[in-house]
């Protein structure tokens, strides 16, 4: 019995139990513990220790294909906290039953149920300006630490409000690519610090390959957290890569939707993708694969 024994300022104090007592003579009797311990009962309005319970309740959630008929559900992940999308795409990379072929995910949060699909929308602020985002696929990337699947992919709508070069024009040489680009350096640092702080925690590094440079269809990896999608990616042919089909999977929202082209301050501009399309003896420079502003596979230099 003595381990039931509570104490008030040094002192054995007989407590509480919720249970009401079965002494027949009674109906306003409920079990207490006795100050040595032992099971005993009184009467209801006599003031004995209380020591409450409580249970802390599991803060991760759980990411499914499917839900009971009926499972009252919220639409879409815009409003949410980088925090709770983290969790999100968390629940997601621990389900291995979902795919990049997966267009549509539901989240048990534990206290209701989102659906996150393919197309969401979620806008960001960065350098003072508010940028959307689109879910483009699910599990799609390898997170570099080796922990699984990185659970959401995102790509910004349209493009950063200003134009970046792949390699700056003075320092082009044949072994350039995407590995070594003043693109992907400019992607990690400037604009990578452009987002908050709370969205830069939630960011997961991923591998991702491409071929080595403009001279060479070796497929290399790196590890980034922001980068440009493959030609493959986008499209999902690569007749301009040097690193053809081998650079990637095919985006799931551009397999579903044929809309490639993007904007800066409403008008339809060229934008990169990491794919080397060649070394250009020529003039010299290295170019690289682009999307055109009317939203076709073409190429450019530096």
């Amino acid at each position: 019995g003595g381990t039931k024994v509570k104490r008030r300022n040094g002192s054995g104090t007989r407590w509480w139990e919720r249970s009401p007592h079965n002494f027949i003579d009674s109906s306003s009797y409920f079990c207490s513990i006795f100050e040595s311990g032992g099971a005993d009962g009184n009467g209801a309005s006599n003031s004995y220790g209380a020591a409450p319970c409580f249970c802390l309740g599991s803060t991760t959630y759980a990411a499914t294909t499917t839900v009971p008929s009926g499972t009252q559900i919220q639409a879409g992940i815009n409003g949410l906290s980088a925090a709770e999308i983290k969790k999100i795409a968390n629940a997601i990379s621990a389900n291995s039953g979902i795919t990049n072929e997966t267009s549509v995910c539901y989240i048990d949060t534990g206290a209701g149920y989102y659906t996150v699909s393919i197309g969401d929308l979620i806008s960001w602020n960065m350098d003072g300006t508010m940028y959307p985002y689109r879910i483009m696929g699910f599990n799609h990337y390898d997170k570099a630490d080796d922990s699984g699947k990185s659970g959401i992919l995102f790509q910004m709508l349209d493009c950063f409000n200003k134009k970046y070069p792949m390699k700056s024009s003075p320092s082009m040489a044949i072994d350039d690519g995407w590995y070594n680009s003043d693109l992907r350096t400019t992607l990690n640092s400037t604009l990578y610090e452009y987002l908050p702080s709370d969205v830069q925690s939630a960011i997961s590094q991923v591998t991702i390959k491409t071929a080595q440079d403009v001279s060479t269809s070796t497929i290399i990896t790196t590890d980034d957290k922001l980068f440009v999608p493959a030609e493959v990616e986008v499209f999902g042919s690569a007749p301009s890569a040097m690193g053809g089909t081998n650079e990637g999977v095919w985006y799931p929202w551009y397999k579903a939707n044929d809309q490639q082209v993007k904007h800066i301050n409403w008008t339809a501009v060229s934008w990169w993708e990491r794919s080397p399309h060649g070394w250009d003896s020529y003039f010299t420079h290295a170019d690289f694969c682009v999307v055109s502003a009317g939203g076709f596979n073409n190429y450019g230099s530096g």
